[in-house]
């Protein structure tokens, strides 16, 4: 593995909407409940496509 062209990225989108989280009943897991609104889908598309451009120009200048 070439470990001098590794990139890590971590993108977070803050959404309008609310869910909940709960917990499961017999082992107290955590279960969410949560669908994004058509405006959060869109921002989080946005984010993605630019992340994966950070990638690829990163890529070209290494």
């Amino acid at each position: 593995m070439q470990y001098r062209r590794m990139m890590c990225n971590i993108s977070l989108c803050r959404d309008r909407n609310s869910g909940s989280v709960s917990a499961e009943p017999v082992d107290r897991s955590p279960v969410t409940n949560h669908t994004p609104s058509k405006f959060d889908r869109a921002h989080i598309a946005t984010g993605l496509v630019a992340a994966a451009k950070l990638c690829y120009f990163s890529e070209l200048g290494a």
